[in-house]
């Protein structure tokens, strides 16, 4: 019995599958190598750290210690910070865009300017925050269970329709008051 031949037009479509599996398995290692990167630094304690401006977009840090960290104008667009603890940290002009807050512990920062547009904030502690400025519309209303007793806002803060602030504890200050810090 003859062994059947592989004709030449198989044979280089079996090279060139080959090929395309190496450069794609080698592709794929240097897209993953940001994220590894990333990934292994962020297992450095990161409260009281200065990270004022970084990129941090879809940043995997649920349950992290960021108490007293500066996040002023950082971009955390899609990040996950559910259960994290952000304890008096500044987060003035930071975008939490999208962001996972859900249970998140804010108490004291300063979120002056802060875009939080449909940022999961249900069962959030945001006493005593300074929100004015703030832009903290949602869609979907995720907004249920967050604390916002004792925090300050003023008449460009944004909040989802049908919310009342003020009837979860937030007080309202004037825009002459708002400048004094």
């Amino acid at each position: 019995m003859k062994k059947p031949r592989i004709s030449q037009t198989t044979g280089l479509v079996c090279a060139v599958m080959a090929i395309a599996c190496v450069v794609g398995t080698g592709l794929l290692a240097l897209s993953l190598r940001p994220y590894l990167a990333v990934k292994n630094r962020i297992k450095v304690p990161l409260n009281g750290a200065n990270l004022a401006g970084v990129k941090l977009t879809s940043a995997i840090l649920p349950g992290r210690d960021l108490s007293h960290t500066n996040l002023q104008a950082a971009d955390l667009v899609g990040a996950d910070l559910h259960g994290a603890t952000l304890v008096g940290s500044n987060l003035l002009t930071t975008t939490l865009d999208d962001a996972d807050l859900c249970g998140a512990n804010l108490r004291g920062s300063d979120l002056r300017g802060a875009h939080l547009i449909n940022a999961n904030l249900s069962g959030a502690n945001l006493s005593e925050t300074d929100l004015r400025g703030a832009n903290l519309q949602v869609r979907n209303m995720n907004l249920s269970g967050v604390n916002v007793s004792g925090a300050i806002y003023d008449n460009t803060t944004r909040w989802p329709p049908h919310f009342n602030p003020r009837q979860h504890g937030a007080i309202i200050v004037e825009a002459a008051k708002a400048t004094g810090r």
